[in-house]
């Protein structure tokens, strides 16, 4: 059960996580996968066709400090929601285990409604050493329920904050992380800060219950 194996973070009880949820021998794989894809420009990749990282851009100007992939439904491309390109075979266990837990959240205990729909939206940002990600909050199209696996040989540090307190999170390699009720959301805000060395975050989401079909490519 999720109480036995997940650690929750005294000061964020929303926020779960699991060391070692992944083999060494997975983590490597996986590490392997990932690292042979491309990064090509932004440009140049087909978000609903395939798998490969681009340097995102923001406001017309190239972010340098990571690279994302990004694959199955619902992605966001341009100004809208997508259907991807499928999940890649070599993610599918990843995305499954995070599916089990995620069931395994309690949810009566720390108050939240459990998600409505299955994970099914997979992003993987690279980072190399002193990467980082500036404050966000994911948008309201996706699930109630955000999980996460870092994969590869860096530890980062996430930064939480409500715009007065602060909380930071130490991730080690091949942890899966998942985090819901009031920090999924605005005012709430979530980084990446440091990064000791290479490190695949990927991220995983579910459908919103207010996501529009409108949104939707044709």
């Amino acid at each position: 059960m999720i109480g036995s194996t997940f650690v929750a973070s005294e000061a964020l009880k929303h926020f779960f996580i699991l060391p070692g949820a992944i083999t060494h021998d997975e983590n490597e794989a996986l590490d392997r996968y990932l690292s042979s894809l491309p990064i090509l420009s932004e440009g140049e990749v087909d978000r609903k066709q395939q798998f490969a990282f681009a340097r995102p851009v923001y406001d017309g100007v190239e972010v340098t400090a990571r690279a994302e992939a990004a694959a199955g439904d619902p992605i966001w491309v341009g100004e809208r929601f997508v259907r991807g390109v499928s999940v890649p075979v070599q993610l599918m266990e990843a995305l499954g285990r995070a599916n089990r837990a995620v069931s395994e959240i309690p949810y009566a205990e720390v108050g939240v409604d459990p998600p409505e729909a299955p994970l099914s939206s997979v992003y993987v940002d690279w980072y190399e050493l002193g990467s980082f990600f500036v404050p966000h909050t994911d948008r309201v199209g996706y699930g109630p329920v955000v999980a996460g696996l870092s994969v590869g040989k860096g530890v980062i540090t996430m930064r939480w904050s409500d715009g007065g307190v602060v909380h930071d999170v130490v991730i080690e390699p091949r942890s899966l992380y998942l985090f819901c009720g009031p920090i999924r959301y605005e005012p709430w805000t979530h980084s990446v800060i440091e990064v000791t060395d290479r490190r695949f975050g990927i991220t995983m989401r579910s459908r919103g219950a207010g996501h529009s079909q409108r949104e939707e490519s044709p």
